[in-house]
């Protein structure tokens, strides 16, 4: 009996090692240096021999895929050891399925490096991708015990309250990271081209009231370990109900552990702190769905528990109160739709496409609406007001020639005002464009001067490339757009973002781009709508997410893939809706299977706004793996040994009875619900 309860305890520690690493991971920040093949990617200012950085992503990615890596070795170990079994499930189908469509994509990507490792400031890569799955079976196969269960539970919540205490110094504009030890614990002690360590430079940059970091987080903002804002609310959306979960079930077991109870409740409001101070607007609403979910699975149960719930719904208006100056303007800025004050101001209240008087107005001073720029051949189109500059290459005589787009020729004289530059004599471009010839090195080039910015175009022999702010050569075509959404800034820009990506859905059915290759696949060269919208402000900025975690995956690995993964999910959804009509909530696992299935409607929620990173999905995926554990209990093995039984009363979060007393079933100890 000893040495089986020794081989079990020791089966335990070995299987849950892997899953505490795992979520572990979101805490990591660390340096790290390195170069990428961007040489060729024109919208990088990197080249192959530049040095790249990264704090929040590499070495969280670099743990996932160790991590998983571990978990096979345990499981094959445990598996011989005929200390774990497979579980007969529908999951391993979509699971599958998703796994060969992840590969597929990256066979077939035109950016296999990146496919592989991921890009720069995200690494999910295809490891990172299958990482997961792996992690995902591993977790609903090892988790067959209550305490299991807890240990899984426990481990996630203590990550998130180290998060949590992180988030408060950070609310309150005493960031840890930006303290002298704060980043020498993010930075290797290595020496600097100057001869000096790291470690010293930190010190002497302190000294002197500068950080080796400086974020670009506003003051009081919450980002925690997780790189963005946007990313705190999408994983504190799993935790937030499992501590309002855990809470109801010691509430609900005996006297002895309602201390466990008071401190569930005070976790729950430090989540919700940070989940509010985070300052997302996304966040809001999951923090909606979230509360539906509930009402949802927890209705026929209000009367029981009015007092816990009035508990839970007091901590929620306490906090939403002391962070009001956070969320409450947030929530008025994103949804007062159909006010676009940047446009009104530039473009007028009309929006009509002025008709001046012959040349009354200043030359290239009049602001346009550039409605595409686009190279073909030999040509280039610079469509402004819906008229097209044509401007075509002479390759015999070496000379550029203007007309419309139906071939009437245009004419040019030089200005007194902007010395080289030439004045369009005609009333469809005169107020807005200014043209020249330059040269660059050997190279000549024509260029269209708007007010806010000098376009340069060099023909190289087939075709016009714009060169651009970083110094490389784009090629130029009219970008596509589905126009389904009217407000390009809705939600920071996000508009712009999903009425690009739309369609490109249609290109990615079968296969992906690659794992983490939407950045190459985004038409980054859509100048033009990025002038119309800021100006030079943003024309060179890189849209390297979906901001939405459906296009995202659908982009990157294709239609299919997507639909295992939604096939994946809703598997946990529908399983847990048949066990709470089938069980209601009797035990603590039962109340966890709760919080779980609220957390990841909540998720899945926020996800519509955010995508998802090394940063989140590791905590999501934990939760979905032991979510499904918890659908497959009566696959679990039977009762423990007296003197081992795992706290069966649904609450205690202690190791089990005294040996020699009989084990009692929840059922027994949970008072009648």
């Amino acid at each position: 009996m000893a040495d089986r309860l020794k081989k079990e305890k020791l089966c335990d520690i070995l299987c849950m090692i892997p899953i505490i690493l795992f979520v572990l991971s979101i805490l990591i920040v660390r340096l790290h240096l390195f170069s990428m093949p961007m040489t060729n990617i024109y919208w990088s200012e990197a080249t192959n021999d530049s040095t790249l950085s990264d704090l929040f992503n590499y070495w969280k990615a670099i743990t996932i895929i160790g991590v998983a890596c571990l978990a096979v070795l345990v499981f094959i170990i445990a598996y011989f050891k005929d200390s774990i079994r497979f579980k007969k499930s529908f999951l391993y189908i979509p699971v599958l399925v998703y796994v060969l469509f992840v590969l597929i994509s990256y066979a077939f990507s035109d950016y296999k490096y990146f496919a592989l490792r991921g890009m720069s400031e995200h690494f999910e890569g295809t490891f990172v991708l299958l990482s997961y799955m792996i992690m995902v079976i591993f977790l609903a196969s090892v988790v067959d015990s209550e305490k299991r269960l807890k240990t899984v539970v426990y481990s996630a919540i203590c990550v998130a309250l180290l998060l949590g205490i992180l988030g408060i110094t950070q609310a309150t504009g005493h960031d840890f990271f930006s303290t002298a030890v704060g980043q020498k614990l993010m930075t290797p002690n290595y020496m600097l081209d100057t001869g000096v360590k790291s470690w010293d430079m930190i010190d002497i940059l302190a000294a002197s009231g500068q950080k080796a970091y400086d974020f670009s987080f506003t003051e009081g903002e919450v980002y925690q370990t997780v790189y963005n804002i946007n990313y705190v609310p999408l994983y504190l959306s799993l935790l937030v109900p499992l501590a309002a979960a855990c809470f109801l079930s010691f509430t609900n077991s005996s006297k002895k552990y309602r201390s466990l109870a008071v401190i569930s409740l005070v976790i729950y409001g430090l989540f919700l702190y940070n989940y509010f101070t985070a300052n997302s607007a996304s966040g809001y609403f999951g923090l909606f769905t979230i509360f539906f979910a509930a009402i949802i699975v927890t209705h026929t149960y209000f009367k029981k528990w009015i007092k816990q719930l009035l508990c839970l719904l007091l901590v929620l208006g306490l906090i939403m109160g002391l962070t009001t100056e956070r969320w409450l303007p947030e929530i008025k800025s994103t949804f007062n739709i159909g006010i676009n004050i940047f446009t009104e101001k530039v473009f007028g209240d009309s929006g009509e496409i002025p008709s001046p008087e012959q040349f009354e107005n200043l030359p290239g001073r009049t602001i346009p609406y550039i409605d595409y720029i686009e190279s073909e051949d030999n040509r280039l189109d610079f469509s402004m007001n819906g008229n097209v500059l044509r401007v075509t290459r002479d390759t015999e005589k070496g000379a550029y020639e203007l007309s419309d787009i139906e071939g009437n020729p245009l004419y040019i004289t030089s200005t007194d005002i902007d010395e080289g530059w030439y004045q369009i004599l005609d009333d469809r471009f005169h107020d807005y464009a200014l043209v020249t010839i330059g040269n660059s090195g050997e190279n000549s080039y024509f260029a269209v001067k708007t007010r806010w910015d000098v376009w340069q175009f060099r023909y190289n022999g087939e075709k016009f490339v714009y060169l651009n702010q970083v110094g490389k050569e784009a090629s130029l075509r009219k970008v596509p757009h589905s126009h389904l959404i009217k407000d390009y800034n809705f939600a920071t820009m996000r508009g712009l973002i999903w009425d690009t990506t739309i369609p490109l859905l249609k290109d990615y059915i079968i296969k992906g781009a690659g794992a983490d290759c939407f950045t190459f696949v985004y038409p980054q060269n859509d100048y033009a709508t990025k002038y119309n919208l800021h100006g030079i402000l943003v024309l060179n900025e890189v849209t390297d997410k979906a901001h939405n975690l459906y296009m995202q995956y659908w982009v990157n690995t294709g239609l299919i893939s997507l639909l295992a993964w939604l096939t994946m999910v809703g598997y946990y959804l529908v399983g847990a809706a048949k066990q709470f009509r089938k069980r209601g909530f009797v035990d603590f696992c039962d109340f966890v299977n709760g919080g779980i299935f609220c957390g990841i409607c909540g998720f899945l929620a926020v996800a519509l706004f955010n995508d998802g990173s090394v940063n989140t999905m590791p905590m999501f995926y934990t939760m979905l793996g032991t979510g499904l554990a918890i659908n497959m209990r009566d696959k679990w093995p039977g009762d423990e040994p007296v003197g081992e039984t795992s706290g069966s009363d649904g609450a205690d979060p202690g190791e089990g009875k005294k040996k020699g007393k009989k084990a009692k079933t929840a059922a027994e100890v949970m008072p009648e619900m």
